[in-house]
């Protein structure tokens, strides 16, 4: 893929939708959410209308040169990523076992390397963690990392996706223990993602439209009800029904 090439970022986030990437757009040669999501969606929250539907795609026909978020967790074969960033983590993914067989790769384009390092999900539900006794970072269910193709904020050199081998090789059995206890803490039963049916999204709008402009003007009420909505539909019907809930607070709803 050629930096800056016209329609590069709306190919490569179809082809990640097509392989059952979660994706989500973030603004151009950024690392934030997009700022076309609703105001509410923006910041810690716009993670959560990643999704597999290729209606997301309607953000990169308007923005051609958007970032491409991931939730590692919510693909359809879930992953776990662990962030290596610099000399000094490389040497801890190193006494890790972390770079002793090829798996898939994510270079990141910082000045002093850096890359992301994917696995399959070990099971549970993994938020923002660290692997214990080291500073590698930890994506999986409750955060998203920056796929290939997109551009890095600060070198304005490109993210570069390799397949070191056919799928994600297994962790290190040490290391897949440890991140496999922070799941089952995390996790009081397994997490399991079904498709909205056309009586759910039919129930969940209905409800939408008596929700008062109150709610809509009250930030924690209108995460309240963007977090109702995502534990039907984590898609872009869902993110539809979001932006109609926050339009009913005028003074607060920001489409630029």
């Amino acid at each position: 893929m050629t930096v800056g090439a016209e329609g590069a970022l709306r190919e490569a986030a179809a082809e990640y939708i097509d392989n059952g990437f979660a994706i989500f757009p973030l603004n151009a040669r950024s690392k934030e959410p997009h700022r076309s999501l609703p105001k509410r969606a923006r910041g810690e929250a716009g993670f959560k209308f990643a999704t597999v539907d290729t209606a997301i795609l309607e953000y990169w026909d308007s923005d051609p040169n958007a970032n491409i978020g991931c939730v590692p967790g919510w693909c359809a074969n879930r992953y776990l990523v662990i962030d290596v960033d610099g000399p000094d983590q490389m040497d801890e993914a190193v006494k890790l076992g972390l770079l002793s067989e090829p798996t898939w790769m994510t270079q990141t384009g910082r000045d002093d390397g850096g890359f992301h390092l994917w696995y399959p999900h070990p099971g549970g539900e993994i938020g923002n963690e660290v692997v214990p006794g080291t500073h590698l970072e930890i994506r999986a269910d409750h955060g998203y990392v920056v796929l290939g193709g997109s551009i890095h904020p600060d070198t304005g050199v490109q993210y570069e996706f390799e397949r070191l081998s056919p799928k994600p090789l297994p962790l290190p059995s040490k290391v897949a223990e440890q991140i496999r206890e922070i799941g089952n803490r995390n996790t009081t039963e397994p997490v399991e993602r079904k498709a909205a049916t056309a009586d759910d999204i039919k129930t969940v709008a209905e409800m939408v439209t008596k929700l008062s402009a109150e709610r809509a003007s009250d930030y924690n009420e209108a995460i309240k009800v963007g977090m109702a909505i995502h534990s039907v539909m984590s898609d872009a019907t869902g993110l539809t029904l979001f932006t109609a809930f926050c339009k009913k607070s005028r003074e607060k709803f920001d489409e630029d």
